[in-house]
C-alpha cells in the first residue's frame, strides 16, 4: 500500500470591477480535511466550488458544512497546474474562484471558507478560518460593487519512502519494491480534484519494463512493454480512505521479448504515478517471465491523508 498526502490553501483578493486593481485581503490560509470530505475524494470530482460563511468556530474534522453559510460559487476565472521540482516534492493545482459584484450582501463579515463540489450545504471537503499572513484570524468584508476572488491551491504530496514485501506468482515468490514515480512530472498535478482512481487512458499509461525502477523523480529503466490489459478500481469502502485497484493482462499482453523479463511496472492513477519492481527469490536479479502462456493479475492499494506541514 502507498499513501499520499493532501493539503489545500486559500487566499482572498478584492478586485475593483472597473480598473481590475487587486487588493490582497489575506495571506495563504491552511485548511482542515473533513472526515466526510476525505471519503468523497474517491466518489466524485470535488475541486469545483468554494463556499464562504460568517462563523468563527475553529475547524474540526467532524464538521461537514460551513457553520454560518453565506454564499458559494463555482465560477472559475483561472486554473494553473504544475509540480514542485525540488524537495519537498508535490504537484499543485490553483484555481481562482469569483464572487461577482453584488453577489454577497455588502459588509457581510466573512470568517470561514470551504472547498468542495457544491455551492451550498454539506458538500465541502475542507474547512478553514480566514487568516492573515501571520496566521491570525481576520474578518473579510467588502462593498457591494466589488468583486471577491478566492484563490485555492490543492497539493498532492508523493510518498517518499519505499514499500517492500513479497508476492507469489505462478508458485514463484518475488520480493517487490513499490515507490512513487516521476514526482516532478504532470502525473502529479494533471488530475488533482478528479475522483481518485486508477487511470489508463491509453496502452502507454500502464507500462512494463525490463529494467529496474528509478528514483522517485523518474519512471523505471529499460524497454517499455505497453499493454491493452484492463485496469479497474473497486468500489470505495466508506471510511477506509483507500482505493483497491489493479490490472489484468491476458496472454497477448505485456510479453517480454526473447531473453527479457518483466522486471518493473509503471502504475498510473489520478493521484500520481507509482512504480514497482519484482525480484525472484529463487533467482535473484530476475523478474517475471511473462509469456503468452500466462495471464498476469496485479492488485494495489492507494491511501490518502491530510499532509502535515512542518
Amino acid at each position: 500500500m502507498m499513501n499520499f498526502g493532501i493539503k489545500s490553501f486559500y487566499k482572498f483578493i478584492r478586485v475593483h470591477p472597473e480598473t481590475g486593481v487587486e487588493t490582497e485581503l489575506t495571506g495563504w490560509c491552511g485548511n482542515v480535511l473533513l472526515t466526510s470530505g476525505r471519503n468523497e475524494l474517491a466518489n466524485r470530482d470535488w475541486f469545483t466550488s468554494v463556499q464562504v460563511g460568517t462563523d468563527s468556530t475553529l475547524p474540526d474534522a467532524s464538521q461537514d458544512a460551513l457553520l454560518g453559510y453565506v454564499d458559494g460559487t463555482n465560477q472559475v476565472e483561472e486554473t494553473v497546474r504544475n509540480a514542485q521540482t525540488s524537495p519537498p516534492y508535490y504537484g499543485w493545482c490553483r484555481k481562482r474562484f469569483r464572487f461577482d459584484a453584488g453577489s454577497i450582501i455588502e459588509n457581510e463579515n466573512l470568517n470561514e471558507v470551504g472547498l468542495g463540489w457544491g455551492t451550498s450545504g454539506a458538500t465541502i471537503v475542507t474547512r478553514a478560518l480566514i487568516e492573515d499572513i501571520d496566521g491570525n484570524q481576520v474578518t473579510v468584508t467588502w462593498k457591494a460593487d466589488e468583486i471577491l476572488d478566492v484563490l485555492v491551491e490543492v497539493r498532492y504530496y508523493p510518498p517518499l519512502n519505499d514499500v517492500t514485501g513479497t508476492v507469489t506468482l505462478d508458485g514463484v515468490v518475488y520480493d517487490y519494491i513499490l515507490r512513487a514515480a516521476s514526482v516532478t512530472g504532470s502525473g502529479w498535478y494533471l488530475y488533482i480534484g478528479d475522483k481518485i482512481q486508477s487511470r489508463a487512458i491509453t496502452t502507454g499509461d500502464w507500462s512494463g519494463f525490463d529494467g529496474n525502477i528509478g528514483t522517485i523523480e523518474f519512471d523505471p529503466d529499460g524497454t517499455p512493454y505497453t499493454t491493452n490489459a484492463n485496469d479497474y478500481t473497486n468500489t470505495y469502502a466508506n471510511n477506509s480512505y483507500e482505493i483497491v485497484f489493479g490490472l489484468t493482462g491476458g496472454p497477448a499482453d505485456w510479453n517480454a521479448t526473447t531473453g527479457k523479463l518483466l522486471r518493473s511496472i509503471r502504475i498510473i492513477t489520478t493521484a500520481g504515478r507509482y512504480q514497482i519492481q519484482f525480484d525472484s527469490q529463487s533467482n535473484p536479479g530476475f523478474g517475471i517471465p511473462k509469456t503468452t502462456d500466462f495471464t498476469l493479475a496485479l492488485q494495489f492499494i492507494l491511501g490518502w491523508s491530510e499532509q502535515v506541514i512542518p
